[in-house]
């Protein structure tokens, strides 16, 4: 499975949404469960495992976040296979998580785009 560039930046924007969400103390409704059940779902088929991401990239605090970021996947994909429920803090902590890390391959792909041109 692969995104094109719309659908990664509805992804992207997804997250976002779930981080605010949190953070204005959002109403967490059937719907909310049901529709955020289908994204942890969702990310769990197209990430696969978590830990593996952009290997390459040797920054400690992703490295950290890549692996916890799979241990709640792991989790929550577990949660719902066995209760249709999942755990709200456990999901916005990942998603919390994938932002941070969004952000720090966003700054290491700018730096090195800036490094190249020089």
């Amino acid at each position: 499975m692969e995104y094109d560039d719309d659908e990664k930046k509805m992804n992207y924007q997804r997250l976002l949404d779930v981080t605010e969400h949190q953070r204005t103390g959002g109403r967490i409704t059937e719907d909310w469960m049901e529709e955020n059940k289908k994204f942890i779902l969702d990310i769990r088929e197209f990430c696969g495992n978590i830990e593996k991401f952009n290997m390459d990239m040797g920054d400690k605090k992703f490295r950290k976040l890549a692996e916890e970021s799979e241990l709640i996947m792991n989790h929550l994909v577990e949660e719902i296979q066995t209760t249709r429920t999942f755990d709200v803090d456990l999901y916005y902590r990942v998603a919390n998580n994938f932002v941070i890390m969004l952000g720090i391959v966003s700054e290491t792909d700018e730096l090195c785009d800036m490094m190249s041109g020089l």
